[in-house]
């Protein structure tokens, strides 16, 4: 049986220093992810609220990007805070190939649904029931505006 390696490091004196092995395990430990405890339908649940739309919505085999990206966040976050394997996965998201799941853990989402992604993970961590709805900001104007005009009392005419 083999011990932990004893980790030492030299100073500019030439005198070494404790084993620095304890410490790092110290971190190592502090840093380990917290039991995943969170259920698949528990995420599913919380997105669709979060969307504002039905569990039925979320998982219809629409190919709109808005839909595409809600169920990339449910893989992403049952990935992350789940023990379910890609399968399990899959099937609990309207019975999906594990492939389609790989698909949407790897795709890029856009900066508003990582942020939506972000308080939905919260929500979850917290344990509230569900998290308040999403409201899509509105697009920017594309083209410039002419400002309004101003109306102003003519001159000389004592008003």
């Amino acid at each position: 049986m083999c011990a932990a390696p004893s980790v030492t490091a030299t100073t500019r004196r030439g005198r070494q220093s404790r084993s620095i092995w304890p410490r790092l395990e110290a971190m190592f430990h502090e840093r380990s992810s917290p039991p995943r405890d969170v259920q698949v339908q528990d995420i599913r649940s919380h997105v669709a609220s979060h969307f504002g739309v039905t569990e039925e919505e979320l998982l219809a085999r629409s190919r709109q990007s808005e839909f595409v990206n809600r169920r990339a966040i449910c893989y992403q976050l049952c990935r992350e805070m789940s023990d379910a394997s890609l399968s399990q996965i899959g099937r609990y998201m309207a019975n999906r190939d594990h492939t389609t799941i790989i698909a949407g853990l790897k795709r890029k989402l856009p900066l508003e649904m990582q942020l939506a992604k972000n308080h939905i993970r919260f929500a979850l961590e917290q344990g509230s029931p569900h998290s308040l709805t999403f409201v899509r900001a509105a697009p920017f104007q594309t083209r410039r505006t002419k400002p309004e005009p101003v109306f102003r009392s003519r001159r000389g005419t004592g008003e």
